[in-house]
């Protein structure tokens, strides 16, 4: 359990599958010890105690593991994610030469996992992706 979260962290919400971000701590001494309030899209306020905070993801492996990719590859130069459905594989390549870069590609199972080219990234997927790249130091 993470008790240094602060104003303006930004955290996976597992229950609710949304990205949220910390806007107030309280301290109650006639209660518990810590209660930390997140704002969300249409779940604005919401409380949590120090023992619902585990709710709250905050790295990209995590966030990435709700979305059922697993890490396959994690090198200094590379880190690779991938979800597997069944019949397609979808890859998230984090490259760090020549420059930092992201390659998303798709493989058919059934067809000697020939590239079938692009795939859809959702808003949790982009969010995972966006954290993956600050975690690595590319953004802020």
């Amino acid at each position: 359990m993470n008790k240094d979260f602060k104003v303006g962290d930004k955290k996976w919400w597992t229950t609710y599958n949304v990205f949220c971000e910390i806007v107030d701590i309280k301290y109650d001494e006639n209660s518990k010890p810590f209660e930390w309030i997140v704002d969300t899209k249409g779940l604005k306020g919401i409380r949590f105690d120090l023992f619902r905070i585990e709710e709250l993801h905050q790295t990209a492996d995590d966030m990435f593991e709700a979305l059922g990719y697993e890490p396959t590859m994690a090198s200094n130069n590379m880190v690779t994610y991938e979800f597997d459905d069944g019949g397609y594989i979808k890859e998230i390549e984090f490259l760090k030469y020549p420059i930092p870069h992201i390659r998303l590609k798709e493989y058919e199972e059934y067809n000697d996992n020939n590239p079938q080219g692009q795939f859809s990234c959702y808003i949790d997927l982009h969010q995972a992706i966006h954290q993956k790249m600050i975690e690595l130091g590319w953004i802020e």
